[in-house]
């Protein structure tokens, strides 16, 4: 027996109903709206749930990075003065104050003080990175040479680059002109650079040192507003997995003739912090085999230096 049009049929969660003008519409039943809506709510609530979750991970990460950032500052501060005692006494020793050392004792005693120096300038780093982070660190604010600035690094960098008989190749453009930056700042973050240039680079090698005018892509150039300076080596290249945390804090890679980790990982996280209270950026551009280079940007204009760096 066919079923006439508009009758409802048992069990179906639709209802057909005539409209004035005899065609057939389809009326939602209210089981089935209840049932979406009933869905969508649950989904809401889990999405409300979800949301809850990822802030509440996102706060107790940040309590733990602050815990660990006052942690590592306490423990500095408490190591900074037996260490300088511990220091101070090995100097003194190897300096034959206390008499001449016995030969059994001389190599000990130079191998101690250099670890001591080195744990020293550790702490140094922790400390100072602790403060940077922490925006207690002061920025002493003058005009500054590129060209000085270069040259004064590459000369405290001299011995490490007769030691490995490394060539300098330097290329500065005529009449920069001067930033505004921290002066022991900003060469500490050149001196940073070299060393991983020295550190990776093959007895022999060259390292190239470039300054210029930086014009951003699709700019037209006119009034410069940022300097670059940027540091190739002639090592072996980073890994571009390795390229994309380079910067991050305690990250270090193996000498490639060693393959010794030696350093602290905190050198290019600083430089990152400093070049970017400078109002600029620093990147890296790496192909295995093919050597690093490292560049930096600094502004020119002194109001864009301060108000990028205060960002």
């Amino acid at each position: 027996m066919k079923k006439k049009l508009g009758e409802k049929r048992v069990g179906s969660r639709e209802s057909g109903i005539r409209s004035k003008d005899s065609r057939y519409r389809i009326q939602d039943n209210p089981i089935s709206k209840f049932k979406v809506q009933s869905s969508k709510f649950k989904v809401q609530n889990s999405l409300r749930e979800l949301r809850a979750r990822v802030r509440a991970l996102e706060a107790k990460s940040k309590l733990i990075e602050r815990e660990k950032d006052a942690f590592i500052s306490i423990v500095s501060h408490e190591l900074r003065t037996p260490l300088s005692v511990i220091k101070g006494y090995l100097d003194l020793a190897a300096d034959g104050i206390f008499g001449e050392l016995p030969p059994a004792l001389k190599e000990p005693i130079l191998e101690s003080r250099v670890n001591a120096e080195r744990l020293s300038r550790l702490i140094e780093n922790l400390l100072e990175v602790s403060r940077l982070e922490a925006g207690q660190l002061p920025f002493k604010w003058k005009s500054l040479s590129i060209h000085a600035i270069v040259s004064s690094a590459l000369a405290e960098m001299e011995g490490g680059l007769r030691g490995k008989r490394l060539k300098v190749e330097l290329k500065l453009e005529d009449n920069l002109p001067l930033i505004l930056g921290d002066e022991e700042k900003v060469k500490k973050v050149l001196r940073n650079i070299l060393q991983n240039a020295i550190k990776h680079s093959p007895n022999g090698g060259v390292i190239r040192v470039d300054s210029g005018i930086w014009v951003s892509r699709g700019k037209k150039p006119g009034k410069p507003e940022y300097i670059y300076i940027s540091v190739l080596d002639s090592g072996g290249g980073i890994p571009r997995a390795m390229q994309k945390k380079i910067f991050n804090r305690f990250l270090q890679m193996e000498a490639p003739l060693t393959r010794r980790r030696n350093g602290t990982g905190l050198g290019l996280y600083y430089c990152k912090h400093v070049v970017e209270h400078h109002g600029g950026k620093i990147w890296v551009e790496s192909r295995e085999g093919k050597g690093s280079r490292f560049v930096f940007t600094l502004a020119v204009d002194p109001l864009l230096a301060k108000e990028k760096g205060r960002k």
